[in-house]
């Protein structure tokens, strides 16, 4: 997780551009969804960069700094072993952390 300034800093440099239907491009809609990150210690990212993809992310500190440990797979897949791939990357956050 990054401070509120520089977060805010990229976010006025980049923006929120749509890449598929359900790409975020609402400023507040965005910060809501951090704030549901931090809160579940997760992300998802039902297609939201690539139709066919979704995504999920875990942070990992240690090793000398802040990482985020990540996999994308097809939809049917990730839907199908969702818990598997969760409990796997917080497994592996947990050893690095």
């Amino acid at each position: 997780m990054v401070d509120e300034a520089t977060r805010e800093a990229y976010l006025a440099k980049h923006p929120l551009d749509a890449r598929t239907s359900r790409t975020i491009t609402n400023l507040d809609q965005l910060k809501a969804e951090f704030e549901q990150i931090r809160s579940q210690g997760y992300s998802i990212d039902p297609r939201r960069v690539h139709e066919g993809l979704q995504c999920l992310a875990v942070p990992v500190e240690g090793l000398g700094g802040r990482f985020v440990l990540g996999i994308s797979v097809p939809k049917q897949r990730f839907e199908a072993n969702f818990e598997r791939y969760l409990g796997a990357l917080l497994n592996v956050a947990k050893i690095n952390g």
